[in-house]
């Protein structure tokens, strides 16, 4: 009975020897491990991220590495982020990621070599997609997995592929070595979305023989040839802006065939993948939870991983209702103890925008568990100092933040004791920001089994119900592992301090930041 059959009931599991579990700390060592990732590739490399950068010393040496290797490398970006003009009347960073790869003196066989693919929200679409500006589209949702692949190893990671991920904005990147198993589901799961997802193909390379097999009904008109690199996108056979209900149902049917175990309860099966879309509380009851952790999985290996996928617009919510699942053990299992304390529960997130369902399970959990919630400061918010409406988000999330302590503060201002059994950390670092996410449990009996996740989920609103998000569940019974999970939170840790009620008491944002982090919260 335990954590690893309540996981596994909803999710594949993998087994993993510790020693090939490596945690990196910071950006530059990120940077390095993608280097050394694709120079050492021997049969291919996948890079699945948010958007990339161009121009800027790391970024060159990155794409330096991917045109110096032979292998096949496939990418996989969000539409909107990826088309979007970096500059103003600037070119996109496709455009200048094809350019440098398929225009240089030596193009190397890059064509055919290299493919790049662009996930397009179906939530996007319509009026909506016609009326807003291009930089405010991707408020309605975003590709925002982070998974790169070289061969048999596996890098997880909440960081995309830009000068700023590679040098001052400090995220978290986990790297499986050798995880043949691991590898290849993901990579069974990255074929499903790409064919979803439109493909860039450069027609101007070998006097257009790349559209040899292309139909023109397959071409997406709107972005046509105006790129200056003379690329056109090919559609999925359901395209996401024109048939979007067709589309959903057709990218769930695919996901549930890979991404479940063999068996799944039916219940579970139903909560995970709902008949129709919605927002708000999942069902997720204490009953089920029991039934689930009936097994033992803890004899398999003394490290597991689980891989937990959310497309809240396709009704594919295994994140959501494993994460809440784990909420509650942790509140089943606090119960069980007989001691003063059970454990320490750590969560990062860089947007404090926790889902209404979240907020729910953190209150549920007993004070005999120590929760610590680690988030940017105003500072080291991504946004902080941008130009634009943008501008204010560092102040619509620092409201979240002091509407969700406001509720910690109610359910434990009886007690000095519970009051210090919640405990809230900002980031504050010289000429750094903060995009870490995830989640540590850590228990005081060293027999049960340290619990953390890492992936791209911040969990708010928006990660359960507009982007696509793949995070996974790591546990570990092996001492030099937890040793290792523990010496990152601490790197997290000794960057940041504790803030006190009365210091977000003093905080007064614009009251377009406080109207945004209200009316707004599912986009932000």
């Amino acid at each position: 009975m335990g954590v690893e059959a309540l996981l596994g009931s909803l999710s594949r599991s993998f087994p993993i020897d510790a020693g090939n579990i490596e945690v990196l700390e910071s950006p530059t060592e990120f940077l390095q491990c993608l280097c050394n990732g694709i120079k050492h590739a021997k049969r291919d490399v996948t890079l699945c991220a948010l958007y990339c950068g161009m121009g800027e010393a790391e970024e060159e040496t990155l794409w330096d590495c991917i045109q110096e290797s032979k292998v096949n490398i496939r990418i996989l970006f969000d539409a909107q982020r990826a088309l979007r003009p970096v500059e103003r009347n600037g070119p996109s960073s496709v455009d200048s990621i094809l350019k440098r790869l398929f225009h240089s003196d030596d193009k190397s066989g890059e064509e055919g070599r290299i493919e790049m693919h662009l996930f397009h929200s179906p939530l996007l679409r319509g009026i909506i997609h016609r009326a807003l500006p291009v930089r405010i589209r991707e408020i309605v949702g975003v590709q925002h997995m982070k998974m790169y692949v070289f061969d048999d190893s596996v890098l997880l990671s909440g960081a995309n592929l830009s000068e700023t991920y590679f040098t001052n904005r400090q995220d978290r990147y986990i790297l499986f070595k050798n995880a043949p198993e691991l590898a290849n589901f993901v990579l069974n799961v990255f074929n499903e979305i790409i064919k979803s997802s439109y493909q860039v193909i450069v027609p101007a390379l070998e006097g257009g023989k790349a559209l040899s097999a292309v139909s023109p009904q397959e071409l997406v008109p709107q972005y046509g040839m105006k790129a200056t690199t003379g690329f056109v996108l090919k559609r999925p056979v359901y395209d996401p802006v024109l048939q979007p209900y067709i589309f959903c149902s057709d990218l769930r049917a695919r996901l549930e065939r890979i991404i479940l175990p063999k068996e799944t309860d039916e219940h579970l099966y139903k909560v995970a993948f709902p008949h129709k879309y919605r927002i708000g509380h999942v069902g997720f009851g204490v009953d089920d939870m029991r039934e689930c952790m009936s097994g033992d999985m803890s004899k398999v290996s003394d490290t597991l991983i689980f891989p937990t996928f959310q497309a809240g617009f396709a009704r594919v919510r295994q994140d959501e209702v494993l994460t809440l699942g784990f909420l509650r053990y942790l509140a089943h299992y606090a119960r069980q103890v007989d001691g003063p304390m059970a454990g320490e529960l750590w969560i990062a997130t860089p947007y404090m925008n926790f889902s209404a369902s979240y907020e729910h399970a953190f209150h549920q959990i007993p004070h005999n568990i120590k929760m610590t919630i680690l988030t940017s400061s105003m500072e080291s918010n991504g946004f902080y100092q941008s130009k634009g409406i943008s501008s204010n988000i560092p102040h619509a999330y620092s409201y979240l933040e002091k509407k969700l302590w406001r509720k910690m503060q109610k359910s434990s201002q009886y007690s000095n004791y519970i009051q210090n059994s919640r405990i809230l950390r900002e980031f504050h670092h010289e000429n750094s920001e903060f995009h870490a996410k995830g989640m540590y449990w850590k228990p005081f009996d060293r027999q049960e089994p340290m619990v953390l996740t890492v992936g791209s989920s911040n969990y708010g609103r928006r990660s359960l119900n507009r982007d696509l998000e793949l995070q996974a569940f790591i546990v570990t019974r092996n001492e030099g592992l937890k040793s290792s999970f523990e010496k990152e939170w601490n790197h997290l840790i000794s960057k940041s301090r504790v803030v006190e009620w009365e210091d977000l008491m003093r905080r007064k944002g614009p009251y377009l930041s406080r109207l945004a982090g209200r009316f707004l919260r599912s986009f932000l």
